[in-house]
């Protein structure tokens, strides 16, 4: 199980909860094996140099008249009919974070979004899964 930040903080209260109706060793393994943060087996970063590192040429902005967002840390969701129009390729995803913006896309199998800071891109993650994707990335860039 991978969880960010507020899902660590609900675990915590629900396990102060908890602790008056189980026993502590119960509590203690279960607060342990809730908290460890499990590696995303499947993410990796790309250099900006790598031809991954990027939108592919031509794909267009996924947008009815507004700029959609696959991804949104306001409610920390997946939007899977923009998900699942991007599975179709030729457009991209921007979605936005307070300390960063992004480019989602999907190609060749795999899930990709290019992080950029201060209108210029910084990295690149790949991930077969979005959901994965989604939690590496806000980890290390910001869940707000």
């Amino acid at each position: 199980m991978v969880i960010g930040r507020e899902e660590s903080a609900l675990l915590r209260l629900l396990g102060r909860l908890v602790e008056h109706t189980c026993t502590p060793e119960y509590v203690a393994a279960t607060r342990a094996a809730l908290m460890t943060r499990v590696p995303h087996r499947s993410v990796q970063e790309h250099p900006r140099d790598d031809v991954r590192a990027g939108v592919p040429t031509g794909w267009t902005p996924l947008s009815d008249g507004i700029v959609e967002s696959v991804l949104t840390n306001y409610r920390h969701q997946i939007n899977q009919s923009l998900a699942d129009r991007l599975r179709q390729g030729g457009c991209y995803s921007q979605p936005s974070a307070m300390e960063f913006n992004g480019r989602v896309w999907f190609a060749a199998g795999r899930w990709y979004e290019q992080v950029w800071v201060r209108n210029q891109p910084v990295t690149t993650y790949s991930a077969d899964l979005l959901e994965e994707l989604f939690v590496e990335v806000n980890d290390r860039h910001g869940w707000t």
